[in-house]
Parts: structure tokens; sequence; C-alpha cells
């Protein structure tokens, strides 16, 4: 939304999410925009964020933005999207299992009303609650039609999930309205790192907001827990042990004092003799 904001009747590309952000009642958000270093015509936008009891600010989110003389796409004609769709998911299951990975959404979030999808795409319909006026894209109409996406990825029994880490492009063209669909495109659906092409659209068709390759990231329930750092390059996607072999110590003599007693069943001799052996 902050970078809609800032984009006007800009596009917005290379979006990266470096990590969530952990909010308070006290954390203080910044947000940066100057001129990319490499092109006068883009700009770079940049979201900090601090916690109360930190000095540190963590850098969050990125992007650019870039000139777009791009023109609106025709409206689409929803039923012949549906028609390809042969799968249905209850808001009700959908949200349920969500919960069970300990994603859980509170009401004002669960905004998906109707859910179709197929091994390509998912549909679906979304509804806004409460109060959001002055949003171009509302956080919980927009984070729906993210979230919508895992129908397609919820299919496994283990602890991993599927997390957004950017986005290539975004196109604004209206303001999102209570009502909405969005619908996903798979474009990469298999591994680790997958992606999709979103629309969203009025009721009736007319396209107000493309996202173009959108990535998601596989990554445990584990890691998530203990996601740390900043920048891209110290996400954390997966926990693994790996050996180490220490160096070895140099012990220089030292004094040890032996403490014992007659019903230990151990004279302390011995341990003294084994002691003064080693140093």
């Amino acid at each position: 939304e902050m970078a809609i904001e800032a984009a006007g009747d800009r596009a917005i590309e290379n979006v990266k999410f470096e990590q969530p952000m952990r909010l308070s009642g006290r954390t203080a958000v910044q947000t940066v925009v100057k001129k990319s270093t490499d092109d006068s015509q883009r700009q770079t936008m940049e979201v900090f964020a601090r916690a109360a009891d930190h000095q540190n600010w963590i850098r969050h989110f990125t992007c650019e933005l870039v000139a777009c003389d791009r023109p609106r796409p025709d409206p689409i004609d929803l039923q012949a999207a549906a028609a390809t769709l042969s799968q249905r998911e209850s808001p009700a299951s959908f949200y349920e299992k969500l919960s069970e990975l300990g994603l859980g959404y509170g009401p004002a979030f669960q905004c998906i009303e109707h859910l179709k999808f197929s091994e390509e795409a998912v549909q679906s319909e979304l509804t806004l609650a409460g109060d959001v006026r002055g949003y171009n894209a509302p956080p919980t109409m927009l984070d729906a039609a993210l979230h919508s996406l895992a129908v397609g990825l919820l299919r496994s029994d283990d602890d991993h999930l599927f997390l957004p880490v950017g986005i290539g492009r975004v196109t604004f063209f209206a303001p999102l309205e209570t009502e909405a669909i969005c619908h996903a495109t798979w474009t990469q659906n298999e591994g680790k790192q997958r992606s999709a092409d979103l629309t969203i659209m009025s009721k009736s068709g007319a396209v107000l907001m493309v996202m173009e390759q959108l990535t998601v990231q596989q990554v445990s329930l584990s890691a998530l827990r203990q996601m740390s750092g900043a920048g891209a390059e110290r996400l954390i996607y997966d926990l693994q042990w790996e050996p180490t072999r220490l160096p070895a110590a140099d012990l220089a003599p030292r004094r040890w004092l032996l403490v014992g007693s007659e019903e230990s069943g151990e004279p302390l001799s011995p341990i003294r003799d084994r002691l003064l052996k080693q140093n």
C-alpha cells in the first residue's frame, strides 16, 4: 500500500520482502525513497522498522518505482476464467488448515468468500470487512489475494509452508473495491521456489491491479519462528545442522582441588595421579 501511494502513476518493480515485520504498540516505521544510482528514471523505495527497545533500524521491504506507459487491460470474462477450475475449497476449511500450520487469520483478514482452483490456477472472491476508506489496496484484501494461493500448496503433511519473497512487477490501475476477484496463474508450480501472475478485478471484470512474477519460497515452521537478520541474503528458509571440528585446545597446567569423603568409595590418590600425568 505504501509503495502504491509513493508510485502514483508509475509501476513498481523488483519487490523484495526481506523479512516479516513484527509489530508492537510502539514499532517505529520509516520509509525512504531515493533516486537509483544506475538509472535517473528510477527511484528506490525502502521500508525500515525499529522496535521500541532496539536502537538499530532493520530493512523489511525494498522495491523500485519506474515510469509506466502500459495501457489498462481489457475487462476479463470471469465466468470463462472460472470454468477452467474444477476444484473447490470452502473458506472455513481453508482457514482451518492455515491455522493448523500456525497462521491464524483474524476475522478482518478472512476476506475469501469463494475459492476455486486447479493445478494451473486459483480464483478467489474477496469481500472486505470493516471501514477501509482511504486505501488504494486495503492490506486485508491484498493479503487475502496473496494467501489464496496457499490452496494449491497445502497438499503435504509436513511442516513446510510458502511465503512471498518478491514480485517482479506491480501495475496499479484503480483502487480496490469492497468486493473483488483475484485470478492467479502459476508460472512455476513445482520445487521449493514457485511463481505466479495475479490479476485483481472488480466483480464486473474490470482490471484493478496486476502482479507479475509473484515468487513464493518454501520455508519450515521452525525457520519461520527463528527468522532474523536484515537483507535478502540473510533470509532463513531451512535449518540444517553441519558438523564442525573444533580446534585443538591448548590447556595450560592448572591447579586442582579434590574434595571427597571416605564414604565416596573411591580414594582420591588415583585421581590425583591421573591429573598429574595429564599436566
